[in-house]
């Protein structure tokens, strides 16, 4: 006799509340099935919130990966950050549906995707420092010349200069504040989707599930 191959466990296993009546097919609601329906939703809000943040995310980040990836016709550097920003957008749709699944593996992939779109903007802002420090500047000529104008092209280098490491710094911190804030979100939600497992009756988180959505 052959053994049957053992079964995967779907993450989160929901344990049904003792005392909840199942629901008959074609039979009404009772009042109450439309009472554990209403907790129910009440739990989930902060998950559907969740995986609806991550939808924008996705589109947004994906909007930005389709014009890089436009620009990196012409543009190695434009072409790759177009790649890398896909599969961050990518990342952002598979996770929004792992939390509408109820899959306590999606917040740590929405994370773990946005620490990943930090550290590429990160990289992206320090190679672009680097070049423009390294890179020749557009007012040796005028600065050779000499004369009264040396003094004018100066300060508007030394501006160029400013700027370049504000808006570059800015995108730095901006990355490190708005990313790792949005992955401690994203991981924060992994509690709220057990606590919803655990506390909402089995027939309706089978409801869901084949829905498809909260």
């Amino acid at each position: 006799m052959t053994q049957a191959p053992p079964q995967s466990i779907p993450p989160p296993t929901a344990r049904p509340i003792v005392g909840t009546p199942s629901v008959s097919p074609g039979a009404p609601p009772s009042p109450e099935h439309l009472r554990e329906l209403e907790l129910a939703r009440t739990r989930s809000k902060k998950i559907h919130r969740a995986a609806g943040v991550a939808l924008f995310n996705g589109w947004t980040v994906g909007l930005f990966a389709a014009l890089s990836l436009l620009i990196g016709l012409f543009s190695l550097t434009s072409l790759l950050i177009g790649l890398a920003l896909a599969v961050v957008a990518y990342n952002e749709f598979a996770g929004a549906k792992m939390l509408r699944r109820l899959d306590t593996r999606g917040p740590r992939r929405l994370a773990f995707g946005q620490l990943g779109l930090c550290g590429l903007l990160i990289t992206y802002a320090l190679w672009s420092i680097y070049s423009f420090q390294t890179g020749p500047s557009p007012y040796e000529e005028a600065l050779a010349v000499g004369g009264q104008a040396t003094a004018i092209v100066g300060s508007i280098e030394q501006l160029q200069k400013t700027i370049t490491y504000a808006v570059y710094g800015g995108l730095i911190v901006g990355s490190i504040l708005f990313q790792g804030g949005t992955a401690w979100y994203y991981s924060s939600r992994k509690k709220y989707i057990h606590a919803y497992a655990t506390q909402t009756p089995a027939w309706i988180i089978e409801l869901e599930r084949t829905a498809g959505s909260m």
